[in-house]
Order: C-alpha cells, then sequence, then structure tokens
C-alpha cells in the first residue's frame, strides 16, 4: 500500500487517546461535519472545538478537508487551512486532538506494515529554543586519518562506511526505478549505524512543510501497527531551507531542547536529519533517530549520512533525468510518427483531389471516355491509401506472425513465380542462385515472405535500365546462418539517404512510397533472430543482405 488507491471510502482516526472517540471514522458519505455540537456526525465535546468546527468532503475521487470559521482553526501536517485535499497519512489537529488519514480501514493498515506505519510533523511551541548541533550538507571525504589518530576502533568503523559508500555506489548503478534505490539505501544504513527508525521524506512543493514519506524502516520485531514516527517540523524545515545536516544528541535530558514538546514527549534521545541536494535543490530530508542513549550518534555519523544522501540524491536526480530523456524522446517519434501519417495521406487526397476536380468537369461536359480515366485517377488514390493502411498496420504488430519450420528457398521461388510477368513486362531478369544446402528453420514465413517481396520489389522500381537484372542468392555460413541477398543493377542509393533507409517514413519515391516498406523489413528481420544490412553504389546498384543467425531448432538439411 505504498501508493494511494482510489477507494469510495477513506478514515479518519484519532492519534490522541480521548475516551470520547471512537477508533476510526468511516468517511463514506459526501459530507462529514466535525464539532461540539451533537448534531454533528463526528460529535467532539471539548470546548477547544468550534460548534461547527470542520467539514470532509468528497470530490470525485479526492476528499478534502474544510475549516469553517473555527475559533482555534483547522491544521493539516502543523499548516493552519482553509481547505486541503488530504492524503495518505496527513495529519489533521483540531484543539488538541490529532487525528490520522487513511483510504484503509484499521484492519488493512495493520496488515499491511509500512502503510500503517504514522509519519508526521509535530510543530515546536517554542522552535526558537531548539538548538542543535549542524554542519554543513556537503560531500566531504570521510576523516580517516584523524579516526586512525583518535582510536582504533573508530578508524574500523570509518573504513567500513567507506567500504559501505563504495558498495552503494555499485547497488545504486543498476536500481531501475526510485524505490529500489530508497530501499537498498535504508538498507545499508541500518547495517551501518544504530539506527531504531529510519524515514526518507519526499518534497511535494516548494512550501516549508510540504513533505511525504517514500520509505520508512524500523529495526524493531514489535507488531508494525503499532510504529508511529515523530518528527521534529522545526529539524526538518531547518535542515532543508538552510541544506545542513542536524544531529542531536540525548535530546530527552539535553537542557539546549527544553522548548521542544515534540521531542520530549517521543522520546527520541538521538536524531540525524540530512538534506537530499541534487544540483542545488532539495529533493527530501532522510532522517533517523534512536531511543537508546547509549547508541546515540556521532558527528561521524552525520559526516557519513551526508555523504551517503549525497549519492542518494545524486541517484534520483539521474533517474530523473534518463526518464524524463526517455518521455522527450518518446514524444519527438510521436510528432515524427504524426509528421508522416500527416505527409502521406495529404499526397495521397491530393491525388484524389484531382481525381475529383477532373471527373465533375467530365461530367459537366458529358465526356464519358474523360469521366472513365478520372475515375481512375481516384481509384489509384484509393488503392495508395489501402496500401498505406496496410503497411501501417504491418509496422504496428506485435509480431509479424506465428513461427514454423519452412525453407527459405522456397520461400523465394514461390516469390519468383508469382513475379515472373510483371518482370518480364518490365524488361527485368530475375536471376535465382539459390544454395541447395540451406536447412529449414523455424521462421515467420508470413513475415518473411513479406519481406523478399518487399525487397525485389524495391529493386525492380530502382531500375531504369532498357535491361534490368535482380539477383536473389542464399547460402549457409560456417557459423551455420543463412545469408539471403537480393541485388540489382538499378540507380543505386544516393550517400545522403543510406543512414535513413530504415528510419520511418523516410523515402526516396516521392508520393509513390509510404516510407514505411524497409523499416518493417527490418523489424520483421529481427524478429526472426536476424540483421539486414544495405550495400549501395549510387548509379551502379544495391544490394541488400538479411543474416538468419542460427538456432538451437533447425531439423536438418534438405
Amino acid at each position: 500500500m505504498s501508493k494511494e488507491r482510489e477507494k469510495k471510502v477513506a478514515y479518519i482516526f484519532p492519534l490522541t487517546k480521548n475516551s470520547s472517540l471512537e477508533n476510526e471514522y468511516l468517511i463514506a458519505k459526501d459530507v462529514i461535519t466535525i464539532g461540539r455540537h451533537p448534531n454533528n456526525m463526528i460529535p467532539i465535546p471539548q470546548e477547544a472545538i468550534s460548534r461547527h468546527h470542520a467539514k470532509i468532503q468528497r470530490k470525485g475521487s479526492k476528499v478534502v478537508i474544510v475549516d469553517l470559521n473555527s475559533s482555534n482553526g483547522t491544521f493539516v501536517n502543523g499548516v493552519r487551512i482553509r481547505c486541503h485535499e488530504l492524503r495518505e497519512g496527513d495529519i489533521i489537529t483540531m484543539g488538541d486532538l490529532e487525528f490520522g488519514f487513511s483510504r484503509y480501514s484499521r484492519e488493512e493498515r495493520e496488515e499491511d506494515g509500512e502503510s500503517a506505519t504514522t509519519v508526521s510533523l509535530f510543530p515546536e511551541k517554542d522552535s526558537s529554543s531548539t538548538i542543535i548541533t549542524t554542519k554543513k550538507s556537503d560531500s566531504t571525504p570521510l576523516p580517516l586519518a584523524e579516526a586512525a589518530a583518535e582510536d582504533k576502533a573508530e578508524l574500523i568503523k570509518a573504513n567500513m562506511r567507506l567500504a559501505t559508500l563504495y558498495r552503494l555506489s555499485d547497488l545504486l548503478r543498476d536500481a531501475k526505478d526510485t524505490q529500489t534505490i530508497l530501499e537498498r539505501v535504508m538498507n545499508l544504513i541500518f547495517e551501518v549505524l544504530p539506527a531504531d527508525r529510519g524515514v526518507i521524506l519526499a518534497r511535494r512543493s516548494d512550501e516549508p512543510s510540504d513533505f511525504e514519506p517514500s520509505i520508512v524502516k524500523y529495526r524493531s520485531d514489535e507488531p508494525i501497527s503499532q510504529h508511529s514516527i515523530a518528527i521534529s517540523r522545526t529539524i526538518v524545515e531547518r535542515c532543508a531551507r538552510e541544506k545542513i545536516a542536524i544531529l542531536s544528541r540525548d535530546a530527552k535530558s539535553d537542557d539546549r531542547f527544553k522548548g521542544s514538546d515534540s521531542i520530549v514527549m517521543h522520546d527520541i534521545r538521538s536524531t540525524m536529519c540530512v538534506p537530499l541536494i541534487a544540483k542545488g535543490r532539495v529533493l527530501g530530508v532522510l532522517h533517523v533517530d534512536t531511543k537508546e542513549s547509549v547508541r546515540a550518534f556521532t558527528e561521524a555519523d552525520l559526516t557519513f549520512l551526508s555523504s551517503l544522501a549525497n549519492e542518494l540524491a545524486q541517484s534520483m536526480d539521474n533517474l530523473q533525468m534518463r526518464k524524463k530523456m526517455v518521455q522527450q524522446e518518446k514524444m519527438a517519434a510521436i510528432g515524427q510518427t504524426i509528421t508522416g501519417i500527416a505527409h502521406n495521406i495529404k499526397n495521397i487526397l491530393q491525388l484524389t483531389k484531382g481525381g475529383s476536380q477532373l471527373m465533375d468537369k467530365s461530367l459537366e461536359d458529358g465526356s464519358f471516355e474523360n469521366a472513365k480515366a478520372s475515375w481512375e485517377i481516384i481509384k489509384r488514390g484509393e488503392e495508395k491509401i489501402g496500401k498505406f493502411i496496410r503497411d501501417m498496420l504491418d509496422f504496428s504488430r506485435t509480431r509479424s506472425g506465428p513461427r514454423t519450420f519452412c525453407n527459405v528457398n522456397a520461400i523465394i521461388r514461390e516469390i519468383s513465380d508469382s513475379i515472373k510477368e510483371e518482370m518480364k513486362k518490365k524488361n527485368i531478369s530475375v536471376i535465382l542462385e539459390l544454395d541447395e544446402h540451406v536447412p529449414e528453420r523455424r521462421l515467420g514465413e508470413d513475415g518473411l515472405y513479406k519481406c523478399l517481396m518487399n525487397l525485389i520489389i524495391n529493386a525492380s522500381e530502382a531500375i531504369q535500365k532498357e535491361k534490368g537484372e535482380i539477383r536473389i542468392s542464399t547460402a549457409l555460413t560456417d557459423e551455420d546462418s543463412i545469408v539471403i541477398s537480393v541485388s540489382d543493377n538499378g540507380e543505386g542509393i544516393p550517400p545522403d539517404a543510406m543512414k535513413k533507409m530504415f528510419v520511418p517514413f523516410f523515402t526516396t519515391k516521392g508520393s509513390g512510397g509510404t516510407g514505411l516498406g524497409l523499416c518493417t523489413t527490418k523489424k520483421i528481420v529481427e524478429e526472426n533472430n536476424g540483421i539486414i544490412t544495405v550495400d549501395s553504389s549510387f548509379g551502379e546498384g544495391t544490394t541488400f543482405t538479411i543474416s538468419l543467425i542460427s538456432e538451437d531448432t533447425k531439423i536438418g538439411n534438405k
């Protein structure tokens, strides 16, 4: 339950012990009223609560809380609100009572570990009196030399921390998502530091207290539903605002923290809070604490945690950059595709528009012969749009068809027979040089047929000579790969077009081509565990070569 589910119900449950309150309140209706007056759906008989204090409303999948001009105000995560959309884990404060907000029932919260945890920022009554040990958060190296001079045990710890940072770099390098990164970092922290609890708060906006928990971890084995993390808002806000790492030692007994009620109330004896900074921007904060004074954190721990936080922030930022680049590339590809489709359709429509105009003129003149010629133009446009749609479907298909055992030579002969008459009309000779040792292979027969037919038709269209020649050959390599070559003595491919031959919508045929044939051919070849290459001499001819790499599924030679 790390992400909010869209449910038709929500719950608020008291975090403050009070006999007049139920264990939890179901928010299933459109409006739930809260106040001191008994006619409220959630009556709270306390003087600090106004007669009609606040209401909770459902707006589609959203849940918002609205203050009803109460005397003492309504607070969410310590910030006074008028109207606020509630999120998983938010803390609602009215008077001296606090409620948690969740999309899950008490049973669900207790069954599911992490999301049952309450993470909240508590305000101090006198934040100015909270004086803490701080250091600038940067990538300062761990002080190994000083540790060696002072204590051998500290040297061992320092070396272990340095090794952990190297380990962290390796673990983060292959992480594919933010959650994996956070989990690996938190596990390493608990291996090295005497932390009882840890939480990473991600920044949602530029508001000082607008953080949400991304990951929570505990060392204890007590039931997860009993856990609650209370974090000092003073510490978190100062950590993020000033970009400093903060260490508090034995906060409960330290006179310096007497004005900080939240620290004392929740029995935090030692706390570290460090910012996650990338390119000068605070992405969030990393907070760990321990309740045992004998395990209080040291300044060396703070230096280590700061170094680790810098590695974490850089990894998170790099991951976000990669996602952004992928999204930009996708959008660019979509734009290119739309442009290509529009260009092809425009050309075809231009053809049919010309035909329809001629048809109108012929009908006005009463010329049946001219009308018949115009109709042929319109039909050609119809054929072109049909071919374009088929090419688009072929290109967009996940796979070109099922694989079956087939003989490449037999496919080539079938194609040769089917185009024999057409090639004869164009005065083009089709020469077959087929290696009879080529074995049967498990291939997508229909797809391979389309590939070879497309290459042969392209070759015939490239031939402008009186006597054309298309040579189709097969061979079996020493590595047991099947090589198919389709060569022509046509005009060849211009050098500046060679690099774009397999790019969608690129064509050298002008309005006569869709630019999808060769990129579809390449896609089908790769689906059949093969590669396709092109070699051309401008003005002399072109050769396309398909290499189908051997698989264990071949069944012998014919």
